[in-house]
């Protein structure tokens, strides 16, 4: 559920001609934040040039986001690829420690950096803060070119483990092995990796450097000192210019061989382990603080993707620049990460939330209606790329099994199976449901709560749409259980499983059809679909709109179901539709950052929980009746699903409560000198209980509320 939005408006197409910068990151919404808001300024005391405001990670006096009055800038996680591992042939020394790894035919000496931690004696009520103190020294092992070794075949042990004669006791990172030939194929492997960040370069420097740029020209060229950064770079000036970049340092790895097609050749993929025996370590070449691509051009070693081919655009013609964790240059396009004449990285996140900020976007700049306000209405955006995804489809399995229920001849065995779950709920049942999809389509699919609090006061068409998101996200995440949780998957999702399941799911579903219309490797003919809607272990082969049908069938039995024990959980235990709100079971958590420090099985709740923001801090009503469904909930009912601008969770099927969502909520005009701006942070300025800026900025997060930025 993590992830970020970032996008600028050019001058050109705003109201007023100013340009405009909005961003939202998404994170933990822990107490305290993870961002703290600040100004920084050595231009009034001190007679420095320093005047910039907005959010910085506590502890660096440098802004993450923010603005200095000509520049505004935010930015998004990349998912660039700076990190090679290694499949290493290790041999040892006869006292049983690393001493060489192949490389090209010949054994190449490890080196062994001994390195000291010092720990405190610590005597604590739980036991994994005891620490009985002492001096340790343990040895961290490299390639002869630096690649650091992370894994070592043998058997594993712990820190106090006596060894025999001729063994050592290796620490890789606070787990500890033994290392020898457990496979007993005469060989003793490891796994080793190279990283942009161990190589000399001054990070802080460079992002220092975007709170000096004039423009968004100076703002671009200040990310050639970029080395292990990985972030998509959006920003805006008081000329009315935008810009993308998502520059950074990568290796170019010309030296990885390649098939005749493009594709990696066997043991050459760097998003897979490369073949230590063939392939070494990286280098990023820094001159005066930039990445300099000179060396590249005679050592591929040293080649970096040169910055001119890097997906960038400077106030291009469409008037604005978007990103949300997306494809940043078109990479998957042809649904392959391994044929572009540059890697970069991937897979990243599905394209839904850069995809509807766009279509905002284009509205607005289309009829310079463009500005503060509305970049602030963007960042509310809840409308349900899943229900407008699937609704459609699930709709049209209920009519194709009502036709042919209505038909009345005979059945093969595949429609009648069809027809007899689709008369497994009464016919009034199934019409109100069905009638109220289609109310939540005309309504443009938005995912709102339909549940009254201090911060929402719904009316009769968004509690009915609230309705009908509930029983769209429980349909949801049992239908995409039943398609993908019968077969072995295990490690199958890259980076983010919630979008390889949702990216495969809309190529399946899409994929139905005569002569295979997506190409899929998994269709079967005989059904005109992929094989993955077949459920293993049944005598027969279940097509996709029995598995969305019984799905549905499944998510009225849960929501007319008993309640969870646990507040807003479970089912509604009624047959009455119109109280199963979705805010009543879809609710946002800001929960303490202490909490994440302990794994004592939740002893320590009742403690950490004094420093998370609740109902009992806002209640959601000053006077409930007795019965009232909200009295028990302690927290806040929320709009939006998965994949929404409004990040609000993922997919589930009986339990949505979320804690990671929009950290801040940023936009910053820039005009003629003149800065206008606004933002939020819900885990506030102060972690202390007793401070009024403790929960102050929640309240108005929950109310899609913010701050001014004061600049001048």
């Amino acid at each position: 559920g993590f992830g970020s939005n970032s996008w600028a408006v050019a001058g050109k197409v705003t109201t007023d001609g100013a340009s405009l910068l909005a961003g939202d990151g998404h994170l933990s919404l822990t107490i305290p934040s993870y961002f703290y808001q600040l100004g920084l300024d050595t231009s009034v005391l001190g007679g420095g040039d320093l005047h910039q405001a907005g959010l910085a990670i506590p502890g660096l006096p440098i802004l993450a986001v923010g603005t200095n009055g000509d520049v505004a800038w935010c930015q998004t996680q990349l998912f660039g690829d700076i990190t090679d591992w290694y499949v290493e042939e290790l041999k040892l020394d006869t006292a049983g420690a690393p001493a060489t790894t192949l490389f090209k035919g010949e054994h190449k000496a490890v080196v062994a950096h001994a390195e000291t931690f010092i720990s405190a004696k610590l005597d604590a009520a739980l036991p994994d803060l005891k620490s009985a103190g002492g001096t340790h020294v343990w040895h961290r092992y490299e390639t002869f070119d630096g690649r650091r070794i992370m894994q070592i075949e043998g058997n594993p042990a712990k820190a106090d483990t006596v060894v025999a004669k001729g063994e050592t006791l290796i620490n890789l990172g606070g787990k500890f092995v033994i290392p020898a030939d457990t496979d007993k194929d005469g060989k003793i492997t490891a796994i080793s990796a190279d990283y942009t960040g161990w190589d000399e370069a001054n990070m802080l420097l460079a992002v220092d450097r975007f709170g000096h740029a004039k423009d968004v020209e100076e703002f671009r060229q200040a990310t050639r000192g970029l080395v292990a950064y990985s972030q998509n770079l959006v920003a805006s000036d008081a000329k009315g210019d935008v810009l993308f970049t998502g520059y950074q340092a990568v290796p170019c790895r010309q030296y990885l061989d390649r098939n005749a097609d493009g594709t990696w050749a066997d043991g050459a993929d760097p998003s897979q382990l490369l073949d230590g025996t063939k392939y070494g370590a990286f280098t990023i070449p820094i001159k005066d603080g930039v990445v300099d691509e000179g060396p590249g051009q005679s050592d591929p070693y040293k080649c970096v993707v040169p910055f001119a081919k890097y997906p960038q655009a400077v106030s291009p013609k469409q008037g604005w620049v978007v990103t949300a964790n997306n494809d940043i240059g078109g990479f998957t396009f042809d649904n392959s990460l391994t044929n572009e004449p540059w890697y970069v990285g991937g897979p990243w996140l599905a394209g839904y939330r850069a995809s509807r900020i766009g279509e905002r976007l284009a509205g607005l700049a289309k009829d310079k209606k463009a500005d503060l306000a509305e970049m602030m209405a963007v960042q509310s955006d809840v409308r349900s790329p899943m229900g407008a995804r699937y609704v459609p489809d699930l709709l049209g399995a209920l009519k194709s099994a009502a036709d042919k229920a209505a038909n009345g001849g005979a059945l093969s065995a595949d429609d009648t199976r069809l027809v007899d779950l689709y008369q497994a709920v009464t016919p009034a049942v199934m019409t109100e449901v069905r009638d109220r999809l289609v109310g939540w389509q005309a309504a443009g699919f938005v995912a709102v709560s339909g549940v009254e609090t201090f911060y929402n006061t719904p009316d009769d068409a968004q509690r009915k749409a609230a309705v009908a998101t509930l029983i769209f996200n429980a349909w949801m995440g049992r239908f995409q259980d039943m398609v993908f949780n019968d077969e072995p998957m295990d490690g199958v999702w890259r980076f983010s499983g919630s979008t390889g399941r949702a990216r495969t799911l809309s190529r399946l579903v899409a994929g139905r059809g005569k002569d295979n219309p997506n190409n899929l490797a998994s269709f079967n003919p005989d059904t005109n679909e992929s094989a993955f809607f077949d459920r293993l272990g049944t005598d027969v082969i279940e097509r996709c709109d029995e598995l969305m049908i019984q799905a549905l069938i499944d998510t009225l039995a849960f929501l007319r179901g008993p309640m969870g024990k646990e507040a807003g959980t479970g089912g509604f235990a009624s047959d009455d539709m119109s109280g199963w709100l979705w805010g009543l079971r879809h609710m946002v958590k800001f929960e303490s950052t202490i909490g994440d420090f302990f794994d004592d099985g939740g002893k320590l709740k009742a403690i950490t929980d004094q420093f998370a923001i609740t109902t009992k801090t806002w209640p959601l009503s000053k006077k409930f009746q007795p019965g009232d469904p909200r009295i028990p909930l302690k927290w806040f009912p929320r709009g939006g699903d998965a994949f929404v601008v409004d990040a609000a969770g993922g997919i589930g099927k009986d339990r949505w409560h979320y804690g990671s969502g929009p950290v801040f909520r940023m936009a910053i005009a820039l005009k003629d000198g003149k800065v206008e701006g606004f933002n939020i942070i819900p885990g506030g300025q102060s972690a202390r209980k007793d401070s009024e800026f403790f929960a102050d900025q929640s309240k108005l997060w929950l109310e899609n509320k913010t701050w001014p930025i004061r600049f001048d």
